[in-house]
């Protein structure tokens, strides 16, 4: 999802697509979404609140921090961006992951 969002120009990663350091995030991420926070597995509509307020935060936060990490002019617009996406994208995560556990 961060490449997608990089790719429309919501953030800019300094010299590369995705950093490393953000790849091994994703990857925990993805390792850790069954157990930290189970309890948003049948809450959609709380998983995407907790997407946009989580992620928002993190991504103005860590672009204040890392200096490899710029988001667009607009704060407003990469935040509204950002909550847009995860407000999807965590309810999808987890409705696909008790798809996979029935199975």
């Amino acid at each position: 999802m961060d490449a997608i969002l990089a790719r429309m120009g919501v953030f800019v990663f300094d010299g590369v697509v995705l950093p490393l350091w953000l790849i091994a995030m994703w990857y925990m991420f993805s390792m850790s979404l069954p157990f930290a926070f189970g309890f948003l597995r049948t809450k959609f509509l709380l998983a995407a609140f907790m997407g946009a307020i989580g992620a928002t935060t993190s991504y103005v936060g860590g672009s204040a921090f890392r200096a490899d990490i710029q988001l667009m002019e607009s704060l407003a617009m990469a935040a509204f961006a950002i909550a847009l996406s995860w407000s999807v994208f965590l309810p999808y995560a987890y409705f696909q992951l008790m798809r996979m556990e029935e199975q």
